[in-house]
């Protein structure tokens, strides 16, 4: 598969209407969509429509899962497997669909954790994001301006939003660290299967992004504007309040002290290639 998009696992929700913001975990199983939502797309260099792709990928999956008959799909599970905008989305979802016929055949209860986009560091600089080839979107702005990356891309500028750029909800690691310690001790107490949405309950566009990176490095970015991406949706941030409620989950930080984070860490230590400090 070619992945055209890459995204944080808020994209199992796909391109939600707008009026539904924020999120809450119960979309995904309310949507009840007759068809594949997923924008089209290439499968070993075939373009395809969205729904060819989702056929050809549910046909590899049964392929694999054919023999055990507690793990057949049912039309529930394919209506909500129809929500999600691109194939990373899709596999997401199609995880949550199969821990739950695990559960119900073992008596394994599970959690599953669903994102907004993950960014910043360790406040100290001490530990943070290094990757050869980046793809997520602050990183690639700080790589813009240290020279590590060639000039930033800005995909689409004529979305119906305020600014015209998508809209995502961010996460700060330590936060989700929180998140995922939280999820452990509601299943060590015996707890049921849930599913949880950990972000912050804000959207934040492409261009507040660049703003709070421009702040902390005190820099002026350059970006080229291009056309939309395929599998992008307009807008996707998240309703915290069952994770803040069942969880105790309590989001400590926002986009700038992501952006703050992150910049200390790259500007700290070099590339990938050994971690050295400056």
């Amino acid at each position: 598969i070619n992945a055209e998009y890459m995204g944080s696992t808020q994209s199992t929700y796909g391109d939600a209407p707008q009026e539904l913001m924020p999120l809450k975990e119960t979309y995904s199983k309310s949507a009840q969509f007759p068809h594949s939502q997923l924008a089209e797309g290439y499968w070993n260099g075939e373009r395809l429509s969205g729904q060819q792709l989702f056929d050809r990928f549910m046909g590899k999956v049964k392929t694999l899962i054919q023999p055990v008959e507690y793990l057949d799909f049912t039309p529930n599970d394919i209506s909500m497997l129809n929500t999600p905008k691109s194939i990373y989305g899709l596999s997401k979802l199609l995880d949550e669909v199969l821990l739950h016929k695990y559960s119900t055949q073992y008596g394994i209860n599970w959690v599953s954790l669903r994102y907004g986009n993950v960014c910043g560091a360790h406040p100290d600089g001490s530990i943070g994001e290094a990757k050869p080839r980046p793809h997520t979107l602050m990183t690639l702005a700080i790589y813009s301006l240290l020279g590590r990356a060639q000039k930033l891309k800005v995909y689409g500028t004529d979305y119906p939003t305020v600014d015209g750029t998508t809209i995502r909800d961010y996460v700060h690691p330590q936060d989700l660290a929180q998140g995922h310690l939280a999820a452990l001790q509601w299943l060590l107490q015996g707890k049921p299967s849930e599913v949880f949405n950990l972000g912050t309950g804000k959207g934040s566009s492409v261009f507040d992004v660049l703003r709070e990176v421009e702040k902390v490095s005190e820099k002026k970015l350059e970006y080229e504007v291009q056309g939309r991406r395929l599998g992008d949706s307009v807008s996707a941030y998240l309703s915290i309040e069952k994770a803040n409620r069942l969880l105790g989950y309590k989001p400590k930080h926002d986009l700038h002290s992501m952006a703050q984070t992150a910049w200390k860490w790259h500007t700290l230590y070099q590339d990938i290639n050994g971690y050295r400090k400056r």
